[in-house]
């Protein structure tokens, strides 16, 4: 739709010709596949399915965030994670006390 407002708003003929000679976005960026990305087998986590109907709690969320966080920080303090999912580090260190994330890294002073 944006397309064709576009291109019906050119004027100059050379202006259409050039349009036609742009490539596509399919051109640009080909469909991926799991086998392009390197992946040979993939399987949802058990509870995909419950994920998916089941509304999240506020806690749920922040949970959900924290996890996030050390999953892509895996060294990084408790309190870079907790600027990171928007928490406090107390929070952080509370999971990982608890042992649902990887203990935080010794600092070497």
């Amino acid at each position: 739709m944006t397309e064709r407002l576009i291109v019906g708003g050119l004027e100059s003929e050379e202006a259409r010709r050039f349009i036609e000679t742009l490539p596509t976005v399919e051109d640009l960026m080909p469909p991926l596949s799991l086998a392009d990305l390197g992946v040979k087998r993939w399987q949802p986590p058990e509870d995909a399915a419950a994920q998916l109907v089941t509304p999240l709690t506020p806690a749920d969320r922040k949970r959900r965030r924290i996890l996030r966080a050390i999953e892509a920080n895996p060294g990084a303090s408790d309190r870079r994670i907790a600027e990171i999912a928007d928490c406090d580090h107390k929070t952080v260190a509370r999971y990982r006390r608890a042992g649902e994330l990887p203990a935080e890294p010794e600092d070497e002073a």
